[in-house]
């Protein structure tokens, strides 16, 4: 009758009798640990008669009891790597039980824990590629669904108009009176010394455009951004720009008549004197002084 005994929180086995009383000599297998045959009902080793070595069970009283269970341990270690008659045990008959020696079991327990541990990093593996290629997928996706809009080139050769793109341009000297360049992009267009008298230019974005010396006398500029623009000595007469934003703009020796600026923000904006507005100042330039 073949043992599963419970050491330790770890259940080894089986084993027949004679192997766990050898296993109990060496101090392999303790009295406490408990022993079943089938894995569901299970005692302490103590109370197993057959697992018992029979040294152990002689009285206290007996003489020479500890010699004897010395020269009984010490039979037991030398029985495992005895040999009888030196023949080969057969390995692969089938009378052969599946019966597991405690190195195997060891070993057999470490393997199992180990390739455990070796499945669980190679799903955890697994798993971060599968998340990576999901997030590959959906940048596709949504680089299909929602492209990216396409930056509008200017249009640097055509004439005024609503909407026209003149970014970046190089128009020196223009001549376009009375034109319409409502809703145009004109931002860091160069537009030196150029005539745009007459003009109608509202809600344009005029960020940091170059106007110096031009003539822009009743040039509509209402709500339009010229945020960091260069008008010095440029003609502002009877320019309109209610509501622009002239932050940071640069007006100094501009000429000025009858121009208003009624709701214009003029942060940080330079005067015609050179002075700096305030960063509160709308609708008139207010200075530290």
């Amino acid at each position: 009758m073949a043992w599963y005994i419970r050491t330790q929180n770890k259940v080894i086995g089986p084993f027949p009798a004679g192997h766990i009383q050898q296993s109990i000599l060496l101090g392999r297998i303790a009295l406490d640990d408990q022993a079943s045959k089938d894995k569901q009902d299970w005692v302490k080793v103590r109370s197993c008669a057959e697992l018992i070595p029979d040294v152990l069970r002689l009285g206290r009283n007996i003489e020479n009891r500890e010699e004897r269970i010395e020269a009984a341990k010490r039979w037991a270690d030398e029985r495992r790597y005895e040999r009888r008659d030196g023949e080969e045990p057969d390995r692969h008959g089938p009378g052969r039980r599946d019966i597991e020696s405690f190195t195997t079991t060891e070993y057999r327990e470490h393997r199992e824990t180990v390739l455990a541990q070796s499945k669980v990093r190679r799903d955890k593996g697994i798993l971060g590629i599968i998340l990576v290629a999901v997030v590959l997928v959906l940048g596709v996706v949504a680089a299909f669904l929602f492209p990216t809009p396409e930056q509008e080139i200017a249009q640097c050769t055509s004439p005024a108009a609503g909407k026209v793109n003149w970014q970046n341009c190089q128009l020196v000297g223009l001549q376009s009176l009375n034109s319409n360049l409502d809703d145009a992009v004109l931002a860091n267009a160069n537009l030196e010394s150029a005539n745009l008298m007459g003009s109608s230019i509202k809600k344009a974005d005029l960020s940091y455009i170059n106007f110096r010396h031009a003539n822009l006398t009743f040039v509509n500029l209402s709500y339009s951004r010229l945020i960091g623009a260069d008008l010095r000595n440029a003609d502002l007469s009877n320019v309109n720009f209610k509501g622009a934003d002239l932050s940071y703009a640069n007006l100094t020796g501009a000429t000025l008549s009858d121009t208003d600026f009624d709701g214009a923000i003029m942060k940080n904006m330079i005067w015609i004197n050179g002075e700096i507005c305030t960063p509160e100042s709308v609708g008139r330039c207010q200075t530290s002084q």
